[in-house]
């Protein structure tokens, strides 16, 4: 072994694959390991829960969340404590908030809560009477992970713009993270 040419060392060393090789098939694994468990049935499930946690936030211990353009979403404790437990109360459905406050420059602060008339809900929507005009927030929840806004969340959300220009739209998607939208 000691006597290898240096012809030999170069043909050891083109039998070792290379970083671009241990990578290449490193994500060609991956990838047929997401191709067999979306056969199974939980790829498309994945990518929703995936997708909405990117773009949602998760509620601080100071029940606040600051968006990515600086904007400030801070819960009053009372106020929050009483969203949680209407949702709870409405397991299973889907539930309706108009949250109520102060907007100060970049800093919604909500201390009030108002729940409207429930015309319809169920596990996926749900259809209400409309929020106050001074609503700093229209809250609608999802089935818990699913916080991506559907193109029906949308239009509700321009028609209530219309209304009272600095709310921002809001999805519960788990008593602790939720999606806002502008």
């Amino acid at each position: 072994m000691d006597d290898l040419m240096p012809e030999d060392i170069e043909l050891e060393e083109e039998k070792k694959p290379g970083l671009f090789k241990k990578i290449f098939l490193g994500v060609i694994a991956l990838l047929l390991i997401f191709l067999i468990i979306s056969r199974v049935g939980l790829g498309p499930e994945i990518l929703h829960i995936f997708a909405g946690k990117l773009a949602s936030h998760e509620l601080d211990e100071n029940l606040s969340i600051t968006l990515k353009d600086g904007t400030e979403i801070v819960f009053n404790p009372g106020t929050y404590q009483e969203l949680l437990e209407y949702h709870d109360r409405r397991e299973g459905k889907e539930i309706k908030a108009c949250l109520l406050g102060d907007k100060k420059d970049n800093e919604y602060l909500l201390n009030d809560i108002f729940f409207p008339e429930i015309i319809r809900n169920d596990v996926f929507s749900v259809t209400s009477a409309p929020c106050p005009d001074d609503t700093l927030v229209p809250l609608h929840s999802h089935p818990d992970n699913r916080c991506l806004y559907s193109s029906q969340d949308a239009k509700s959300h321009e028609s209530f713009k219309k209304i009272n220009p600095e709310a921002i739209s809001a999805v519960m998607c788990s008593k602790t993270r939720f999606g806002f939208y502008r």
